[in-house]
């Protein structure tokens, strides 16, 4: 029986049609959310962002669906944001970067200064 988080069907792309097709497999989000470890997450949004038309538009629709979960939850993930823009600032700090990510990791630094020297943000880990 599936959770309140729903169920995500298993798709894999049929060459032949040219369309993504459902192998009766499934996977409940909350089990998965319970099993998945960060560096699991990190890696299934990297190749959710290497999918067809997800760069770009992605943003704007998982802002949105955020707002539509329980309050407490928005604060936890915009900070665990923080927290990450605090980690990719320090990352240019330290030189981690080239042209393909120089420019969003200077932006994180800048973001980074400004939360600290005006919100006072302390930031975890």
């Amino acid at each position: 029986m599936p959770t309140v988080a729903g169920v995500v069907q298993y798709k894999k792309y049929n060459y032949e049609t040219r369309q993504y097709e459902e192998t009766g497999e499934s996977v409940d989000l909350w089990e998965l959310a319970q099993a998945i470890s960060p560096d699991e997450i990190v890696k299934l949004l990297a190749l959710y962002m290497n999918g067809p038309g997800n760069v770009g538009r992605s943003g704007p629709a998982m802002g949105y669906a955020l707002l539509g979960e329980h309050r407490a939850l928005q604060e936890e993930v915009m900070l665990l944001l923080f927290n990450f823009i605090a980690k990719v600032g320090d990352a240019y700090d330290d030189g981690w970067t080239d042209e393909r990510n120089a420019r969003s990791f200077e932006i994180a630094a800048r973001v980074r200064d400004v939360l600290v020297e005006e919100f006072n943000f302390v930031f975890r880990g």
